[in-house]
């Protein structure tokens, strides 16, 4: 009858929360190793969990657990414990407060295994990348790719995969991928946009690109041409930036293109050091494709003049975040022809 009226005087507003919290605390100490305690931690849970405190409302379901283990209401709170880690990590956004993330820990036991727990799992585990915690979601993670089947082994393989990029291990991408790859529910165009990543990240980048060839997507378009231009394969960099820039790219309009893309194309037709590929490309721009901005050509020798290297080390420079290819083909800003 407490129980009752305090749920009615909590649904009322006639008691407010904390004394709402107060008095239940009384009552599971009044009512230790009753039945009716689980309805106590039933509604002091639920109070609990709507001021964002699962810690705490999973702390008070779990002294029911603990204390009537083996009976009926151990067993039905132990069931109430997995609905609110359900809600709480497989419903929620991939960004949880910390607080959430260190209650997972405490009470994963609440989890159930295999194949039930997994989509608990694999949010908590997105959670951890987001928050910059690869190595913990590894662990969460590489239990379940060995019993993962159907549709949800891709969404594994995908996330431990994206969880060895994050924690700088791309063999073990490589490894996983290998080891995924007869598998038909794991998508192949996803599978080649990871394996091209981790390729790049151990620096054969004439291997990653080939691995993006003819996969579908501009993402996959753009990493391919970044990965020959990476590669020095200039020709090859000319012809996949050309045709980059016949499609609007992330946050450009149709005939908008990314000045990044015009400094890249414009070194990579120079770089390749066939005349008559510089002049068609120069050309091209100029007439205006996909409204390239064509002042990277600006600087750029005609096909009959002495070239000075130093013209392409510039345009290296310009490239932002490729500055160590200057380096790498010896075209420091100095250097005489």
């Amino acid at each position: 009858a407490t129980l009752a009226m305090l749920s009615s005087e909590l649904e009322h507003d006639v008691l407010d929360e904390a004394g709402a919290l107060s008095a239940l605390e009384r009552l599971a100490y009044d009512w230790r190793g009753h039945p009716a305690q689980l309805s106590i931690a039933r509604l002091t849970a639920a109070i609990h969990e709507r001021q964002g405190h699962i810690e705490l409302a999973l702390r008070a379901i779990e002294e029911v657990v603990l204390g009537a283990e083996g009976r009926p209401s151990g067993r039905a709170a132990a069931r109430l414990a997995t609905d609110l880690m359900r809600r709480t990590y497989a419903d929620a956004p991939s960004t949880l407060p910390v607080d959430q993330l260190a209650a997972f820990w405490r009470y994963e036991g609440f989890v159930p295994p295999g194949p039930e727990g997994t989509d608990v799992r694999l949010a908590f585990a997105q959670a951890l990348i987001a928050y910059g915690l690869p190595n913990p979601a590894i662990g969460l993670l590489e239990p379940l790719v060995r019993g993962a089947r159907g549709p949800v082994q891709g969404q594994v393989v995908d996330l431990l995969a994206e969880s060895y990029l994050a924690a700088n291990q791309p063999a073990r991408v490589l490894d996983l991928l290998r080891a995924a790859a007869d598998e038909s529910s794991v998508s192949e165009p996803g599978l080649n946009l990871l394996a091209a990543r981790a390729l790049a990240a151990l620096g054969r980048f004439a291997e990653a690109a080939g691995v993006l060839h003819d996969n579908p997507g501009e993402e996959a378009a753009a990493l391919q041409a970044d990965y020959l231009w990476k590669a020095g394969l200039w020709r090859e960099a000319t012809t996949a930036y050309r045709e980059l820039l016949q499609g609007p790219q992330d946050g450009q309009q149709q005939g908008q293109a990314d000045p990044e893309i015009g400094v890249r194309l414009a070194a990579a037709a120079y770089m390749a050091g066939e005349p008559e590929l510089l002049e068609r490309t120069r050309s091209t721009a100029e007439a205006g494709e996909a409204g390239l901005d064509t002042s990277a050509f600006a600087s750029l020798p005609s096909p009959d003049s002495t070239a000075r290297r130093t013209v392409a080390a510039q345009l290296l420079d310009q490239a932002a975040g490729l500055s160590g290819l200057a380096e790498r083909y010896g075209l420091g800003s100095t250097q005489n022809p």
